[in-house]
């Protein structure tokens, strides 16, 4: 009977052997074979494997090879230990998790500074970085842009904007802001052979239609921002609605980080000042009820069908525009 251990040169096979030892009665293994392709590496392990049986009475014979062929020839039982991509692939395996990410945090709690002081550490890890910041729509583009110039120190040779009327390109701009409808169609080629960190703002908005296509994007790290990140209208095959980490941008974004800032966290932290809400109730006439529920219902069914999602962005915000409106004209 013989045990073959694939990536026999792992520093987890001594761990491995020292098991086997304790559980020799249900697995009497006469012959253990280590294999891997990092010669040195494997020879040090078979040496210290043997060392290890030899303490333990010989129980088993150790060989290795790096020969996969000749280690799992005749083997009963065959253990995979390998690494693919070896140790540099466990420093980016490790770091991907700091790469990617959803801040969650309820309006005026600072999700802008969030992301900018991000910016600040991503550069710092990659010198060269560009940044292409996502919103939903033109008024957000400006603001935006000028924060970044603002807080970093940075000049608009350095901040651009992509929307209709700017066509500015991450090859000669350190950091852009993108409204995801030019975003979608252009994106993905401009970060082409860049190292890139995508910040999405309002980032449940880019998980509608057309707008995932911004994923298609090569990026190095993801950051989402929004106070409401899970999206009401994504629900499975039964009608339920889906939780955050199955929803389609947040599988592209990665987990919310926490802890998340809702209005009662970000109350109790002191980021939020105590505020009170008071409704004020209006009389409406019948004629007047009937337009609000008919508008109402037009918004319901709007939401609910992701209609708005689907539109550019400066009709969408038409469209609301012309609803609050006719609303503002009841």
């Amino acid at each position: 009977m013989k045990l073959a251990v694939i990536g026999g040169g792992s520093s987890y096979t001594p761990e491995l052997l020292d098991g086997l030892f304790s559980r020799l009665d249900a697995i009497p293994v006469p012959h253990v074979w280590l294999m891997a392709p990092a010669a040195e590496r494997l020879a040090i392990n078979a040496g210290f494997a043997r060392r290890m049986a030899e303490r333990h009475g010989n129980p088993f014979a150790v060989q290795h090879t790096q020969d996969m062929r000749e280690a799992v020839r005749g083997a009963k039982y065959v253990v995979t230990q390998i690494r693919v991509g070896q140790m540099q692939a466990r420093i980016e395996d490790e770091k991907l998790g700091r790469r990617h990410g959803i801040i969650e945090a309820v309006t005026g709690t600072g999700k802008t500074l969030a992301a900018i002081a991000c910016i600040v550490d991503a550069v710092a890890e990659v010198p060269d970085l560009r940044v292409a910041v996502v919103v939903p729509a033109q008024q957000l583009a400006r603001p935006w842009a000028q924060e970044l110039m603002t807080r970093l120190g940075l000049t608009e040779r350095e901040v651009g904007l992509r929307m209709t009327g700017s066509k500015a390109s991450l090859r000669t701009h350190r950091i852009v802001v993108w409204v995801i409808d030019s975003a979608r169609t252009a994106l993905a080629k401009d970060c082409e052979g860049l190292q890139v960190l995508l910040v999405v703002d309002e980032c449940h908005r880019s998980g509608s239609g057309k707008n995932l296509q911004i994923y298609r994007a090569p990026t190095h790290f993801r950051l989402g921002l929004s106070a409401t990140a899970q999206r009401q209208g994504e629900v499975d095959e039964d009608g339920v609605l889906l939780p955050l980490e199955r929803q389609a941008h947040a599988r592209e974004l990665g987990p919310t980080l926490e802890p998340r800032l809702t209005v009662a966290v970000a109350e109790r932290m002191g980021i939020l000042p105590p505020f009170k809400l008071v409704h004020h109730g209006l009389s409406l006439s019948p004629a007047e009820q009937e337009k609000y529920f008919q508008l109402s219902r037009s918004v319901t069914h709007a939401a609910s069908h992701d209609e708005l999602g689907a539109l550019p962005a400066e009709q969408a915000a038409q469209v609301l525009a012309e609803i609050e409106g006719q609303l503002r004209g009841i």
